[in-house]
């Protein structure tokens, strides 16, 4: 799965939650994900946002598993990061996609430097508002927001969406 791309990380965890194997090419993961925490305490398959010790969010998928019937032996934990995941979705879509949380500080984003741009006016919006129209530099852009829960112990993030509306936007007005 880390040599196809589909995840930046696998990993191994003892029925402790210490981590015991990480894929060759990765350092030890800071997995204090709550997520692993959760899953090997409810015994169950987690998945989501979490937020690991260098404050990067990941996507992550936890598995306990087994050694014989009902014995706990750990978990597999397979993460991805976000910008990787963020960059694929915004060379489809054609959008500058990028996540803030509560205090509009960037944790990822498919353009820094052009999401940069976009903060400012997003932050007058206060994030409250779903959607709106930016005028930046000449062009009009659109923006989304979606919440984002995290997994237990962190602060909702916010997923923006911005996308060039501005032939869209002035074609209605002529």
């Amino acid at each position: 799965l880390n040599a196809l791309g589909v995840v930046s990380a696998v990993s191994l965890v003892s029925e402790a939650g210490v981590q015991v194997y990480t894929t060759p090419d990765q350092e030890k993961q800071n997995l204090t994900l709550n997520s692993v925490r959760q899953s090997l305490g409810e015994r169950r398959v987690v998945m989501g946002v979490d937020i690991g010790k260098e404050g990067v969010p990941k996507i992550v998928m936890v598995s306990p598993l087994y050694a014989g019937r009902g014995v706990l032996a750990g978990a597999v934990v397979l993460t991805q990061d976000l910008d990787a995941v963020l960059y694929l979705l915004g060379r489809s879509s054609k959008s500058i996609l990028m996540v803030l949380d509560h205090s509009h500080r960037l944790h990822a984003a498919t353009d820094i430097t052009l999401s940069r741009k976009f903060l400012e006016p997003l932050m007058s919006s206060e994030l409250s508002h779903d959607r709106g129209l930016i005028t930046l530099e000449g062009r009009d852009w659109r923006w989304l927001v979606y919440p984002v829960e995290v997994n237990e112990g962190h602060d909702r993030l916010h997923f923006v969406s911005i996308t060039d509306e501005t032939d869209i936007v002035r074609g209605q007005y002529r």
